[in-house]
């Protein structure tokens, strides 16, 4: 899971901005980013809410765009940033040739404008009107919806650009590209498969936490589950195995056997490895 918080904001902005003549109509929840300068809900390692095909699809993600970021030696003080592209590799096995969103049946849109402001102008050779031009630093949300036309988890690569003031103007500066993220298209969900059990976990709550925070899941079977968390360097710091029944399940984190700060959990249940991430915070 990539850490940069350029590319993580990048990745959120990019799954909003349809290609409708309006603003998407949300509103930044940054619930998850409590205490962060910059970052997006969900992140990447959470990952966007999986689809149906044929079916009905609207997903909101948030960012918290930042005043800066530094590539190499140089930092550059942002003061607006812009989605140029949102594409999708739609080949088996991802070969890396990409096509538009719109090639597997979804479109974004942003809250954004479709001009800077602040006298700013607009990226040279592109003409934005996706609404994809936001003021840095600030709040943003994106929406992706429509309804999918075909099955499959695709990687989405996602271009953009950010403004840095210079001289009493500024210029534009191409930004890494962004591919973080895939869109999980599913087959039709059925009744039957509506009904049935199957592994989930839910995010911890209450998230952010200083006492404790309660991870619930659900078994579709009696299993022994692997409970883990890391800290954002990747190493374990706890390690649990839990007996799990069929049906819903939870275990409690006690936040006194962690460090105020950031941390990633997952749950293993067979060959299926769920992550999330919870924040500590001090009391």
């Amino acid at each position: 899971m990539k850490k940069n918080l350029l590319l993580a904001f990048i990745a959120v902005s990019t799954f909003g901005i349809n290609r409708s003549l309006g603003q998407a109509s949300c509103t930044p929840d940054l619930s998850c980013l409590a205490g962060a300068s910059a970052g997006i809900c969900p992140d990447s390692a959470t990952g966007i809410p999986s689809a149906n095909i044929n079916a009905a699809y609207n997903t909101t993600v948030s960012v918290k765009i930042p005043t800066s970021y530094t590539s190499g030696t140089t930092t550059y003080n942002l003061s607006h940033f812009a989605i140029t592209n949102v594409e999708v590799d739609t080949t088996t096995g991802g070969s890396g040739t990409y096509h538009p969103l719109s090639s597997i049946g979804l479109t974004y849109m942003g809250n954004g404008t479709n001009t800077p402001s602040a006298g700013a102008t607009g990226i040279p050779s592109y003409t934005m009107t996706r609404f994809a031009y936001w003021t840095a630093p600030g709040n943003a949300c994106v929406v992706v919806s429509g309804t999918p036309t075909k099955t499959g988890s695709f990687p989405v690569k996602i271009s953009s650009q950010i403004r840095t003031p210079f001289a009493g103007g500024g210029f534009w500066v191409p930004a890494p590209d962004n591919t973080d993220y895939k869109m999980v298209v599913l087959p039709p969900a059925g009744v039957d498969a509506m009904g049935a059990l199957k592994f989930e976990v839910k995010q911890n709550n209450p998230n952010p936490f200083n006492a404790s925070s309660r991870i619930t899941f659900t078994s579709p079977n009696p299993s022994e589950v692997e409970f883990k968390v890391f800290n954002m360097l990747g190493a374990v710091v706890y390690s649990k195995v839990i007996k799990a029944d069929k049906g819903s399940n939870s275990v409690d984190v006690d936040a006194a056997a962690f460090s105020p700060g950031v941390y990633v959990y997952s749950i293993k249940s067979g060959d299926r490895t769920i992550t999330k991430r919870m924040i500590v915070s001090a009391k």
